[in-house]
């Protein structure tokens, strides 16, 4: 059986944003460290800050790059990765990532009570996932996922400066995704004032379509 792990899903895409620098690495207030760790056999590691590790940018084993989720499995929160194969004993393996006590780029809303100085920020969130039978027999599924990227700002350029990087980015890596084949723009919502927060901060959304991700019983 080969079904989608929503934790895992999301976690991709937050990542992917993460690495994408639609928020800058100073303004996120996370700084990026790359480790060069030699393999004893094991399929596990160990990186070197195991606190705050918000985003892998890229592993190469032997200077080969790594596919996460397919070659390696990260555990941010530990972190750690462990490799689906081990790799022999000797090998180089370089990992970068970033790191920090904070982000400003979660898979949840921002809280209402921060200030200022706390944005700009995105939330990348699963809204929907409809599924329906890909087969007769009812052997597998196939679901469409549908994302939002929502970003808020304290000012209306830095907002559409930084929507305007999250469609590009989504346009050039839309078959590079693991969870999913294909990632498409599906909508833009128009610019608001969230008056909600207090300060004047503004918000815009892209909302993505994840197509279909299909899940087998065997």
């Amino acid at each position: 059986m080969s079904t989608t792990d929503f934790r895992k899903f999301q976690e991709e895409f937050t990542t992917f944003f993460r690495n994408q620098d639609i928020i800058s690495t100073t303004e996120r207030g996370v700084t990026t460290a790359v480790n060069t760790l030699t393999s004893t056999g094991s399929a596990n590691f160990t990186l070197s800050s195991t606190v705050g590790v918000r985003n892998i940018r890229y592993i190469t084993m032997a200077g080969v790059t790594q596919t996460i989720y397919r070659d390696l499995t990260p555990s941010y929160v530990a972190g750690t990765f462990s490799f689906t194969s081990a790799p022999s004993s000797g090998t180089e393996i370089v990992v970068c990532y970033d790191t920090g006590s904070s982000d400003k780029i979660y898979g949840d809303l921002p809280r209402e009570d921060i200030d200022r100085l706390n944005y700009p920020r995105l939330m990348v969130k699963i809204l929907s996932a409809p599924s329906k039978e890909f087969a007769l027999g009812a052997g597998s599924n196939i679901t469409d996922y549908m994302i939002s990227a929502q970003m808020w700002s304290t000012t209306i350029t830095r907002l559409e400066t930084g929507i305007t990087t999250i469609r590009n980015k989504i346009i050039n890596n839309k078959k590079n995704f693991y969870y999913t084949p294909f990632v498409s723009i599906y909508n833009m919502g128009s610019m608001k004032e969230d008056f909600g927060r207090g300060d004047k901060i503004f918000t815009r959304a892209v909302d993505l379509h994840a197509r279909f991700v299909v899940e087998r019983v065997d």
